[in-house]
């Protein structure tokens, strides 16, 4: 395999990144790309899965960022995406909380649309949860009980994004984008949704999403819109979300977000044990 280039570049400012994530900062790269820039603890080989996918999907015909060579900055991977103007989903509502119902159909449109789609070189969703759940903290016993529920859950053949939700999704100017491509994977749709669903509903938001006090209900509202569009549109079961909900649960726990181990453990019981 060939390794990706290591450069220093002067004229890369660190200190001035075009957007902050968990895993990578966004900086501004030559003919019309952005640079992903990896924090320092992630490995060439994240770097190529993560480009291999998105080309994979780019090269299926989604509307994806086309996606450059792995680069290596000071020790740090980096992938150049094609730029995609345009603010996110979760930039707009902040701008207009008002869209709200709007925006939560519109998630789901896209999202049901993405899982009408196969595409090929993707990992299993099954194993790639089955991995996280044996990497999670979680007591012995409900972890076996998780992975045997896991087990008898159906395969699937469809795109799952794995981390769907409006800071993913880019307002192009001629239609959505989809980017963060990670955590992509084929199998059963509604282990996508489960995923999304649990991110409206606990995950973190950043400053400003809503007002202080609308937030709780806008919320409740966005994700309650957003479920109710997605099962109407592709017809499938909501009963099902269920048993993918506490796999979810499970799997997320090994990402170790501080403030969400107690609301998952919480709903991985619940669920397990109802």
């Amino acid at each position: 395999m060939a390794r990706a280039s290591a450069r220093s570049d002067a004229s890369l400012d660190l200190s001035r990144p075009l957007a902050r994530g968990r895993t990578a900062e966004l900086y501004p790269w030559p003919d019309g790309h952005v640079l992903k820039l990896f924090r320092p603890g992630w490995s060439e080989e994240q770097a190529r899965a993560e480009a291999a996918k998105t080309r994979a999907v780019h090269d299926a015909g989604l509307r994806v960022p086309a996606v450059g060579e792995v680069i290596i900055i000071d020790g740090r991977p980096g992938i150049p995406y094609r730029h995609v103007p345009g603010k996110t989903l979760l930039e707009a509502l902040r701008q207009r909380p008002w869209s709200l119902g709007g925006a939560a159909r519109s998630l789901a449109d896209l999202h049901a649309d993405l899982h009408r789609r196969m595409v090929t070189g993707l990992p299993p969703v099954k194993r790639r949860l089955a991995d996280k759940i044996r990497a999670a903290d979680i007591p012995h016993r409900l972890r076996e009980l998780v992975l045997a529920g896991l087990d008898s859950l159906p395969d699937g053949n469809r795109v799952c994004h794995g981390d769907f939700h409006p800071g993913n999704v880019i307002i192009g100017p001629d239609a959505p984008v989809v980017i963060d491509w990670p955590d992509a994977a084929c199998g059963d749709p509604l282990a996508d949704v489960a995923r999304t669903s649990f991110l409206l509903e606990v995950s973190r938001l950043p400053p400003g999403w809503f007002s202080r006090g609308l937030l709780p209900a806008g919320r409740r509202l966005f994700h309650h819109i957003y479920l109710g569009r997605y099962f109407q549109v592709t017809g499938r079961d909501r009963r099902s979300l269920t048993c993918w909900s506490a796999v979810v649960a499970a799997a997320r726990l090994a990402e170790r977000v501080p403030h969400e181990r107690g609301p998952l453990l919480r709903r991985v019981h619940a669920l397990v044990w109802p």
